[in-house]
């Protein structure tokens, strides 16, 4: 006789839902936003199992699942490069002259609404400036 041996994702799916069930326990309000590590693994569940059995087994709610789907889109749809292009080449300086150096060089550093952040130095004030317009009018 031949023993049957669960199948991976059943596996992860009931490990899954160990760590949902420990996260019930201690989050400190009823209204506590899930982990999105935690929605994020039962995202990849829905790809190898009926997304009905993943919802039932982590008491979760399409709609639950479904925002944090349009999330991963919306993160996913932004490039994590920009090419500057023509910008990066009207503002370059020419190879023979040493990068500025002491207080005529600022940081600029953005902060984006997904949490991240872009920090641009090595340039003067004035051509930090101008980079960010050239970005923002594309």
């Amino acid at each position: 006789m031949q023993t049957q041996h669960p199948h991976p994702a059943e596996i992860a799916l009931e490990q899954l839902a160990q760590a949902f069930e420990q996260w019930r326990a201690t989050k400190s309000t009823r209204a506590s936003p899930i982990p999105e590590a935690l929605l994020d693994q039962a995202l990849v569940l829905t790809q190898q199992l009926p997304t009905s059995r993943v919802l039932r087994r982590l008491r979760l709610s399409s709609s639950q699942l479904q925002q944090r789907r349009k999330q991963v889109a919306t993160t996913q749809s932004t490039p994590d490069f920009v090419s500057l292009g023509s910008v990066a080449a009207s503002t370059a300086k020419p190879k023979d002259v040493d990068p500025p150096h002491g207080p005529e060089v600022t940081p600029l550093t953005l902060r984006l609404n997904h949490g991240q952040t872009l920090t641009l130095s090595g340039l003067p004030p004035s051509e930090l400036v101008a980079l960010l317009v050239a970005l923002l009018e594309r």
